[in-house]
């Protein structure tokens, strides 16, 4: 999976490059929505987080006021809202970061398996194309002469 800051960093790069893979379906500007929208999300509530810290704080070591109370639930629901509607972005975010492939390098050439050059061999794959039986005799791994 790439990196967001890639991503928000190379957006033209990343649709082109995602369009010559063949992924005609993939819009990069909606996995860049869907990153803002958590990132907004993500934004209001860490403030409500540190709200309730600093109320949390407050509170140590006294008994708490009736308006602390009252501000206590208040973050506590805005909160659970949030955190609920966070989950939802983050979902969102996640499923369309999946849909993005990784770029290719720019000599990679365009194509299936057909368009493919082979820049290297290591092994002749004539030596390579015994089966196993012939493998293990050369190997001298098994004996069938002497029978049971």
């Amino acid at each position: 999976m790439l990196d967001i800051q890639f991503i928000r960093e190379n957006a033209d790069l990343v649709q082109r490059k995602t369009e010559e893979k063949g992924y005609k379906n993939v819009d990069v500007r909606k996995v860049l929505e869907a990153d803002e929208a958590r990132r907004q999300v993500l934004s209001q509530v860490e403030e409500l987080r540190a709200q309730r810290n600093v109320l949390t704080n407050e509170m140590k070591g006294a008994k708490p006021s009736a308006e602390q109370l009252e501000q206590g639930k208040k973050l506590k629901e805005q909160l659970v809202s949030l955190e609920s509607q966070l989950n939802e972005v983050e979902s969102a975010f996640t499923d369309a970061m999946w849909t993005i492939p990784n770029v290719t390098l720019d000599d990679v050439p365009l194509g299936g398996v057909e368009d493919s050059v082979e820049l290297k061999t290591w092994v002749d794959r004539k030596e390579c194309a015994k089966d196993h039986l012939d493998f293990a005799h050369a190997r001298d791994w098994v004996d069938f002469e002497r029978g049971a």
